[in-house]
């Protein structure tokens, strides 16, 4: 399978990417398309539509597992890896639901700019769907399976440091959602997430994430 090009998105490592797309809405990302492709192959999408990614995990060769530990179940309890979404799978193939912001194509090169992306930077693309509400929503009520938790369970964010303002929004909306496994609960132990070039330091208390150091990374 040949990848069609490449997702670049502010998630410098796999610790804190978001479980599913959609979660984090600031966090501009573009796909790169590989040379071969021209406008051309994205004539009729719309901006503002929402598209199928259909991705590569990358960094899990060699790990296919049968039996997982969703970590957000504490890591103790095993699922078929049919039933979850674990990135151990026999064929490392993903899928995310994103939304297309707008298209720019400069030096014959075409980026499709999205919201909503749950890669980390540098993942190969290897396909791109249009979402159609009818053929891709379900026909009937479906319940939620029962290891996910409505609502969406979140943390305050605070901040006892500078924090550069065209960061703010993305590492509130990232932290928020507790990239934790659900089987750390250390409160004096502190975390690093790197989005696009910060080092964004933090720990947990209760309910709340305080952000307590930024580090800025080069140009």
């Amino acid at each position: 399978m040949t990848e069609v090009g490449r997702i670049f998105t502010p998630y410098q490592t796999k610790f804190g990417v978001p479980k599913q797309g959609g979660m984090v809405l600031s966090d501009e990302s573009y796909i790169e398309l590989s040379p071969k492709f021209s406008l051309d192959s994205v004539r009729g999408l719309d901006i503002g539509q929402f598209i199928w990614i259909l991705w590569e995990f990358h960094q899990c060769e060699g790990k296919e597992k049968e039996l997982i530990r969703p970590p957000k179940l504490g890591g103790n309890e095993k699922m078929g890896v049919f039933a979850a979404r674990s990135p151990f799978r026999p064929n490392n193939i993903a899928m995310s639901l994103v939304r297309l912001i707008r298209i720019e194509s400069q030096d014959s090169k075409v980026k499709l700019f999205l919201e909503g992306a749950d890669m980390v930077t540098g993942t190969p693309v290897l396909d791109i769907k249009p979402y159609h509400p009818i053929a891709d929503s379900p026909w009937t009520e479906y319940p939620a399976p029962w290891f996910v938790k409505e609502p969406l369970e979140t943390k305050h964010v605070e901040f006892s440091c500078e924090v550069p303002e065209d960061y703010k929004e993305l590492i509130e909306e990232v932290l928020r959602l507790d990239p934790r496994p659900a089987y750390h609960d250390d409160p004096g132990r502190i975390y690093v997430n790197h989005l696009r070039r910060l080092d964004v330091h933090w720990k947990v208390y209760g309910e709340t994430i305080e952000v307590v150091k930024t580090v800025q990374k080069g140009k």
